[in-house]
């Protein structure tokens, strides 16, 4: 499942699940080797300024949340 819409009027939220194996318990997903997750951590952090939220409760689950950039063009 992948969802994109305004959270409220200045912030975007975007979520991507799947209801696979999910992310281990034991696994601090922010600071690990696999490259994927290290992406989408600096994607969310770094690059969009926002905040990223991991849910393992059926299969994987990140929100992401990140202000909507006025001065940027329309796509």
């Amino acid at each position: 499942m992948i969802i994109l819409k305004y959270y409220n009027q200045d912030t975007i939220k975007f979520v991507f699940c799947d209801n696979g194996v999910g992310v281990p318990e034991d696994l601090d997903w922010r600071n690990t080797k696999s490259l994927g997750l290290n992406l989408i951590v600096h994607l969310a952090e770094k690059q969009l300024g926002g905040s990223i939220r991991l849910d393992r409760e059926k299969g994987t689950c990140f929100t992401i949340k990140f202000n909507r950039d006025n001065n940027q063009p329309e796509v």
